[in-house]
């Protein structure tokens, strides 16, 4: 990687920032060559081999990052700064686990499996009991205590139908992030400043997860197991199980309003407001960060579909701090003739509070659909949503519904606005995270004093915090799934935010 940037001053009033970054991130291999990649055109798991960058990693070099930056501050007056900036930041690799690794392909690497419930069917037949430690589970049904089959997982015995397949498109381009802002800096009166900016960023070609091998959804004539196919024989490719993919389909957009207001009084207070206007659009999130009943993968017949509030949107957020040096001790108001002892235990002393107010955690509507109709068994679920009867607004409940517990608070969430999908629809026609959960409010205060001991370079401090003070309930996210029954909409302690928490600390430095 390199770069060139540079500073330009033009006047004593406007100044420019200007650079451009190119970047040339290499594709990873392995030392051994124990990599496989999927490869479209031939529907072949093919093997990296020794010679050339590409044989050996099976991606091709991305040579086209060119990053450019762009910023000014100008000095419209003595009380009024405007600044601005624009930038494109590259990300060459993305660590979803082993979904986005072509080490975990076979045959050094068998990742499978074999989901069977008693009476497995193939197309409408019962299939007996495996009565051989060779024999393969997909013709007859394994139990548990039987486990795999016999070298099940050798390399001999490796096969596609019966392991997880991981798939790179060989010409991945790396994601990119545009971020922007333009920032009106204003001296309101003296100590007292007034930040208005607009902030935001577009990311693109963004890996998403998804299965390339993802089934058709069951015919017309499916009913209760009745003229339904199996979901190996609904896969385009028949050959092959799930083929877990990183797509560069995703994307995200980020567009906020944020202002920041800060005041210094003559008597030691200081006081800052910080708000935020904002809203959040992608079409997954990202592994491990799946919240609100939100998935990681996208449907790979339609990745526009799951377009929505990204699981992290909380359009409205006001965080309130205020620092404050109590007025006792020496050159205070308070105590300042008292003795020396007085002052040295009453002075010195600092609070400091923090009021945060957010927006609800974003909630999407999902259903649990019966085993043979699910499109895709990877690893990572694809969280199907189901049908709205009316608007996503219907599906709240009045608070006169709610039922509030020592443990819960259920109710939240009407079951009647919402129904599951048949077999051949599958994906239901409610939007992602359509709903938000109750709003977020928590104060936190601080006691602090420092104090210097008998020379310049020894001092202790000493700090008492106690967070979410008043013991404010916060919940992020109630039971999602319409399929669970009674707890669709239950919000349980094991999805709110902390309790009240107190903790001191005692800090000497020499």
């Amino acid at each position: 990687m390199g770069y060139f940037q540079d500073d330009f001053k033009f006047n004593d009033k406007l100044t420019l920032n200007m650079g451009l970054r190119y970047e040339l991130v290499t594709p990873n291999w392995e030392q051994n060559n124990h990599l496989a990649n999927f490869d479209p055109t031939t529907n072949t798991l093919v093997q990296a081999t020794g010679g050339s960058l590409y044989n050996r990693s099976l991606i091709n070099i991305d040579k086209k990052d060119l990053a450019p930056r762009f910023g000014f501050a100008y000095q419209v007056n003595s009380k009024t700064v405007l600044r601005g900036g624009y930038g494109i930041g590259f990300m060459h690799y993305f660590r979803f686990g082993g979904e986005s690794t072509l080490g975990y392909n076979g045959p050094y690497i068998v990742d499978a499996t074999i989901n069977q419930t008693p009476p497995y069917q193939i197309s409408g037949a019962t299939q007996q009991p495996c009565t051989s430690p060779t024999e393969n589970p997909a013709t007859c049904f394994r139990t548990t205590q039987s486990g795999y089959e016999t070298n099940f997982a050798s390399a001999q015995n490796f096969s596609t139908l019966a392991a997880q397949t991981r798939y790179i498109p060989k010409s991945f381009e790396a994601a990119y992030v545009q971020a922007f802002h333009l920032t009106v800096q204003r001296e309101l009166m003296k100590n007292t400043t007034l930040e208005v900016s607009y902030v935001g960023n577009h990311g693109v070609h963004i890996p998403v997860l998804t299965d390339f091998n993802q089934g058709a959804t069951e015919p017309v004539s499916c009913n209760s197991g009745i003229g339904c196919l199996t979901q190996q024989q609904r896969r385009p490719i028949p050959t092959f199980t799930n083929i877990l993919t990183a797509l560069p389909q995703g994307y995200l957009l980020y567009n906020s309003l944020q202002t920041k207001l800060e005041h210094r009084y003559s008597n030691g207070i200081f006081l800052i407001n910080s708000f935020t206007w904002s809203r959040a659009i992608n079409n997954a999130s990202a592994d491990l960060e799946t919240y609100g009943g939100d998935g990681a993968l996208v449907n790979f017949y339609n990745p526009a579909g799951d377009r929505g509030p990204s699981s992290y949107n909380q359009p409205l957020n006001n965080t309130l701090s205020i620092i404050a040096d109590l007025p006792f001790g020496k050159g205070k108001m308070f105590g300042q003739n008292a003795p020396a002892w007085q002052q040295a235990i009453l002075g010195g002393w600092q609070v400091t509070a923090i009021n945060m107010v957010t927006s609800g955690l974003p909630i999407n509507l999902t259903y649990t659909p019966s085993a043979q109709y699910v499109v895709s068994s990877t690893s990572e679920v694809y969280s199907v949503r189901p049908n709205l009867v009316s608007t996503a607004k219907a599906v709240y409940a009045p608070k006169s519904n709610y039922v509030k517990t020592n443990g819960a608070l259920s109710g939240t969430l009407l079951s009647s606005q919402v129904s599951v999908p048949s077999p051949s629809q599958y994906f239901g026609n409610a939007g992602r995270n359509d709903l938000s959960g109750p709003a977020f409010a928590q104060l936190t205060l601080a006691l602090h004093k420092s104090e210097q001991l008998w020379s310049e370079n020894r001092n202790l401090e000493f700090r008492i915090e106690a967070f979410n003070v008043l013991n404010s309930t916060n919940f992020q996210y109630p039971d999602t799934a319409v399929t669970d029954g009674a707890s669709f909409g239950t919000y349980t302690a094991a999805n709110a935010y902390p309790s009240r928490q107190v903790q001191l600390a005692l800090r000497l430095s020499f």
